[in-house]
């Protein structure tokens, strides 16, 4: 009907040739020009959707298609990179609601050094929701990332298979989960498989998502959560190896140091009610992960 309309138009147009007539026609060719170029880019973003629901679950690092490299080059943009891609897949958050991931990888490349993962974040519709890039591990090397169901927060998590190199910390199995749109981390584990504490003294071995400038009241309120991933995630980050503050700030001046004021406030959080009534809530429970967290000595 549009097609039989613009017909119509430019036939008026050809036929009466006035000033105002010939002006309205023009601003109708561009407009009829600017749709027909918006509709390409949403068909082309449609193609390139399509292309990726095609390879979902599979090991994208032995897909060899220039074509699907195109797809994501549309659908991301700028806004962010993807590393040499290895996974694509569902992933929900603690409200129940579907995404996509689809995750790159940076391999180490130099020692010392780090390996990093890149997390593309859609919609069920393809629409891109964000980016996220971190680090994965201070001298550790990446061995393959999957999406699974995880019993123990009850949704999926992104399971990163991993393994030190030189002088890197024996850190083999990497759990990250969806909090809202936010990836967080909930687990870290050996060779034994047991939990292992992230480092946050310096920022080049933490490894994850950042945590940093969240203010107390909203650690302490996720520490009230019914979420047992956001409960992890928070666990994670006030268990984990902190900054000693009777030693040198030599670092802290250039950066490299976890703050004096990151480091009083995870104090004042483990000295804090929350925690202590987190504790209480979830004493005898049987959530082996959780349970983890809870007695973590630190």
């Amino acid at each position: 009907m549009k097609r039989i309309s613009y017909v119509f138009i430019f036939l008026f147009c050809f036929l009466i040739g006035s000033g105002v007539t010939s002006s309205f026609c023009q601003t109708i060719g561009v407009s009829v020009k600017s749709s027909g170029s918006a509709q390409k880019a949403i068909d082309a973003r449609k193609s390139a959707w399509r292309r990726l629901l095609s390879v979902e679950n599979q090991d994208l690092s032995k897909v060899n298609d220039p074509e699907l490299e195109l797809a994501v080059s549309r659908l991301v943009g700028k806004k962010g990179g993807w590393g040499d891609l290895t996974v694509f897949g569902k992933i929900s958050n603690e409200k129940r609601q579907v995404f996509y991931a689809l995750i790159g990888e940076k391999q180490l490349f130099t020692i010392p050094g780090n390996s990093e993962l890149f997390v593309n974040l859609f919609n069920e519709h393809g629409s891109h929701v964000k980016s996220i890039k971190f680090n994965s591990g201070w001298r550790i090397s990446l061995r393959g990332q999957r999406i699974e169901f995880q019993k123990e927060i009850e949704r999926e998590s992104i399971t990163v298979s991993s393994e030190p190199e030189m002088n890197g910390s024996d850190i083999v199995t990497q759990y990250y989960a969806l909090i809202g749109t936010d990836l967080r981390l909930i687990r870290l584990e050996d060779s034994n498989g047991q939990l292992v504490r992230n480092n946050y003294e310096f920022p080049n071995h933490e490894i994850g998502p950042t945590t940093a400038n969240r203010p107390k009241e909203d650690w302490e309120r996720s520490l009230g959560s019914n979420d047992s991933a956001e409960l992890l995630a928070s666990l994670m980050w006030i268990n984990g190896l902190h900054r000693d503050l009777s030693e040198s700030a030599y670092f802290e001046s250039r950066a490299k140091q976890e703050t004096a004021d990151q480091v009083k406030l995870v104090e004042s959080i483990r000295k804090g009610k929350a925690l202590s009534d987190l504790s209480q809530k979830y004493l005898g429970k049987n959530m082996k992960w959780l349970n983890d967290a809870l007695n973590q000595k630190y």
